[in-house]
This record gives structure tokens, sequence and C-alpha cells, in this order.
């Protein structure tokens, strides 16, 4: 499935998922997303200094 195809992402601190999308947060605060769109779920280009609660 695509939502789980995240064999390419590197230093992924965290996980999200939902039904048919997946999201991981980069130790360098940007987000990455892969799955289906059809919400905007995946739209996270412009995601930028996300951080872990209590960081």
């Amino acid at each position: 499935m695509v939502q789980c195809n995240v064999s390419g992402w590197r230093d992924i601190v965290a996980v999200a998922a939902g039904c048919a999308h997946t999201i991981g947060l980069k130790s360098d605060g940007t987000v990455v997303a892969v799955g289906d769109n059809e919400y905007g779920q995946c739209d996270v280009s412009d995601w930028r200094g996300i951080q872990l609660p209590g960081k």
C-alpha cells in the first residue's frame, strides 16, 4: 500500500498515521508524508521547525 511506503525515510523521530496516509517528523524539524492526499493531509512541504513536546 502506498501509505506504508516509507522505505526511503531517514532520520525520523516520530510517526503519525491515518487510515490512508503516514506522516514522519525528521530530526531537522521537517515533515514528510506518503499516502492518499484526498483531503490535503500529505501537503506538508512547507512545515518547518516542528518539535516534539518537551523539546
